[in-house]
């Protein structure tokens, strides 16, 4: 090959590891969000900074059925930020190939919701509990939360189970950080 042609096949490769990494980064889940949204959200994340975005709305409600893939990216859950409207009936499905490690179960703290991608890889749920929760596995690390947007006139409830959750919510930890294995996934 030739020197340009040489260039030419490393740009190429430089392109594909930032489309890569653009369809890396943990997004943000808004019930009926379009699936090409989503991918918006993540690109104009990767440029404007490493905050998570906010879904505009979430969807779903009394009665409404919503389906939510989950998959682990460099040891977070994607999408990293679920929203769902209070009495939404709530489908999550964890994706085998990407929970590894400690990383193998997935739990919303306060709502009493724990799924294991190698057991029990799908949990379904109504959202009837108003509030902000954290997802994470048994020892706190995945870092994502849970949001069940208040039905008009439940505000003071979701404040109130906010609270509650983050009281009794494991605050983050790390596999084997002191030497030991962490248990949580074998």
């Amino acid at each position: 090959m030739k020197m340009h042609e040489w260039i030419a096949v490393g740009m190429l490769a430089v392109l594909a590891g930032w489309i890569f990494i653009a369809n890396s980064v943990p997004g943000v889940y808004a019930a009926g969000q379009p699936s090409g949204t989503l991918a918006n959200v993540q690109a104009a994340q990767l440029q404007a900074s490493d905050a998570p975005a906010i879904a505009s709305n979430a969807q779903g409600g009394a009665g409404e059925s919503v389906t939510i893939p989950i998959k682990v990216v460099n040891g977070l859950y994607d999408p990293r930020e679920i929203r769902v409207k209070e009495g939404t009936k709530v489908r999550i499905e964890l994706d085998r190939n990407s929970f590894l490690g400690c990383m193998t179960s997935f739990n919303i703290w306060g709502l009493g919701i724990s799924a294991s991608a190698r057991q029990n890889n799908i949990v379904e749920f109504v959202a009837d509990k108003p509030g902000t929760y954290k997802t994470s596995c048994p020892m706190g690390m995945g870092d994502g939360k849970f949001i069940v947007e208040a039905a008009s006139g439940n505000e003071a409830a979701a404040q109130q189970n906010t609270a509650q959750a983050a009281a009794a919510t494991p605050k983050g930890g790390s596999c084997g950080g002191s030497g030991g294995g962490c248990g949580c996934g074998g």
